[in-house]
């Protein structure tokens, strides 16, 4: 692995992407065998997809194309649409968490309770994962626009001496 490589895999854009999709394989796992509840199946589309989205930015970040002001941007929607879906996705577990503690409707999940109390955890904190993300690319999206993405100013009309 070169130098550069390894810078680029050890900034905290890629420690954060490596993160999230560690996270959101331990969120997608916990409740696979669930699906079919579309609670779960939204925190199975929301695992599934960001483990995608993951590997994309991990490989911008290798390729070095992330310097691009149009791939800033794009990683600033994506993150906040994401920071979004582990929201709702987190709020969903939380849900079904709560359903499983109160109600005996769900009498056969009972006994992985335990799982689905996992998942919730992880979906939290893959949600403030998502977070940091997003204030990192907020940060780069501003830095590009004051830097090197700015217009150059307009030129000061020269001196002229007043006789």
């Amino acid at each position: 692995m070169s130098a550069d490589m390894k810078a680029k895999l050890t900034s905290p854009k890629a420690i954060l992407r490596i993160v999230e999709l560690i996270f959101s394989i331990i969120t997608f796992a916990l409740v696979a065998e669930y699906s079919g509840y579309s609670k779960v199946d939204f925190t199975l589309f929301t695992g599934i997809t960001t483990m995608i989205l993951c590997l994309v930015f991990l490989g911008l970040y290798v390729a070095r194309m992330d310097d691009s002001p149009t791939v800033s941007l794009f990683e600033l929607i994506i993150n906040v649409l994401f920071w979004v879906f582990w929201l709702s996705t987190a709020a969903a577990v939380s849900s079904i968490v709560s359903d499983i503690n109160g109600a005996s409707f769900f009498g056969n999940w009972k006994g992985d309770a335990d799982k689905f109390r996992a998942s919730c955890a992880f979906a939290w904190l893959t949600f403030f994962l998502w977070t940091a993300s997003t204030a990192l690319s907020v940060m780069d999206t501003l830095k590009g626009r004051r830097g090197g993405g700015a217009a150059p100013a307009a030129p000061a009309a020269p001196a002229v001496a007043m006789v």
